[in-house]
């Protein structure tokens, strides 16, 4: 019964060790990925009459794609540093000498993961999707607003049917040189507008912005390309999406805004708006890297294990060089499936493979042979190259 006890006493405090670092590092990487772009945030809504909420709104729709970013790479870095912490204060050793060691802090660690991996395939497969679309129209929406809050100096902005340019900007007021105007109508035909110098401004009466400019030219031309009229002016006033903002597109044009459930039926369909490759790339990269959440633990337990002699720089450098080698990879295979170039399971699951069987082996050498920790023999290797390069720079310098 002592035992029973103390093994759940155990338990919840390996639990409460990894939970606690999860959240920490979870609410850091949110905080920073979120603070970069909120400055484009605020670009964007800066003219709109609603700047607080719409910016709120889409931030709130950014949290499920970061989220599935930050938990992985959360997890991982919390199951390493329990460890380290851990080595260093001997309490794996008092485990292991209990006749638990490794395996226990596995267990828990896995225990965790599978909660993780729930909730990953759910932010994955059903919320990245829908906030994903709900982040581009209400961008599409600030824009068709007003071309002000996201024009700048020698960009082209798209809105609806308009493309927008200015070129110098004052930096106070609404005074822009060198404008281009250019209009798409229903009836296939283009209006093109350029003059020297223009105002940009909010209408006050509807939606949109208006656009007053001086000494240009208006050019239309008919769907076969031929000039049909042009008009030389000192003065012109146009009124940008006039009559109101038109509705955004439908979701599902972008294999990114479909759940797990639309990307199979997609890729069963024959015909669809999303190529096969891009469906399949999609689809596959997403389960491999919740799939991928499971062997984490093996891979972060071996890298957090030191001495006395080892800080847990060596364990921290290791560990991100793995996890920016595997993402760059699953995004490399993703990009070449999405083409076709390769077939789309072969972009995702050789990583996971590749993550899987590195950290059963180095699992298994930590917990059930006597050898020093993966990450005191690659300190020693780095020390040997090191005493190796030394010497031939010395012999270089003779």
């Amino acid at each position: 019964m002592e035992m029973h006890v103390s093994l759940k006493t155990i338990d919840r405090y390996l639990l409460f060790q990894i939970l606690t670092r999860i959240a920490l590092f979870t609410a850091i990487a949110l905080v920073a990925l979120l603070l970069e772009r909120m400055l484009r945030i605020f670009d964007l809504a800066l003219r709109s009459d609603h700047v607080i909420a719409d910016i709120g709104l889409m931030l709130i729709n950014l949290l499920p794609h970061y989220l599935g970013l930050a938990l992985p790479a959360a997890f991982f870095f919390a199951v390493l540093l329990t460890t380290h912490r851990m080595c260093e204060s001997l309490e794996l050793t008092v485990m292991q000498s209990a006749g638990m060691g490794l395996q226990r802090l596995l267990k828990v660690s896995l225990f965790v993961g599978m909660f993780l991996t729930i909730l990953i395939a759910v932010t994955v497969s059903l919320l990245q999707p829908y906030s994903r679309y709900t982040f581009r129209a209400i961008a599409h929406d600030l824009a068709s607003r007003s071309l002000i809050a996201v024009s700048k100096e020698g960009a082209f902005v798209a809105a609806g049917n308009y493309v927008f340019r200015t070129g110098k900007r004052q930096i106070s007021g609404d005074g822009a040189e060198d404008i281009f105007l250019f209009r798409e109508t229903k009836d296939g035909n283009t209006v093109v507008i350029t003059a020297s110098q223009g105002l940009l401004g909010q209408s006050p009466d509807q939606p949109g912005t208006r656009v007053v400019l001086r000494d240009g030219s208006l050019v239309e031309f008919s769907a076969d390309s031929a000039m049909t009229r042009r008009v030389d002016f000192e003065q012109y006033q146009w009124q940008l999406n006039d009559g109101g903002n038109e509705p955004f597109r439908a979701r599902g044009k972008d294999e990114r805004e479909l759940t797990l459930f639309e990307l199979f039926a997609n890729l069963q369909a024959s015909t669809t708006v999303i190529s096969a490759h891009r469906i399949g790339a999609e689809l596959h990269n997403n389960l491999a890297r919740v799939v991928s959440i499971l062997f984490l633990p093996f891979l972060a337990i071996p890298l957090g294990m030191t001495n006395l002699r080892i800080g847990q720089a060596w364990g921290i450098g290791a560990a991100l060089v793995v996890l920016i080698t595997f993402e760059k990879v699953l995004q490399l295979g993703e990009s070449l499936g999405a083409v076709g170039v390769i077939p789309a399971w072969s972009g995702a699951w050789p990583p996971v493979v590749g993550l899987a069987v590195v950290g059963v082996v180095l699992f298994r050498r930590a917990a059930y042979t006597a050898s020093e920790p993966p990450i005191v023999v690659f300190n020693g290797w780095a020390n040997h190259m090191y005493e190796m390069l030394a010497r031939l720079l010395r012999l270089h310098s003779r």
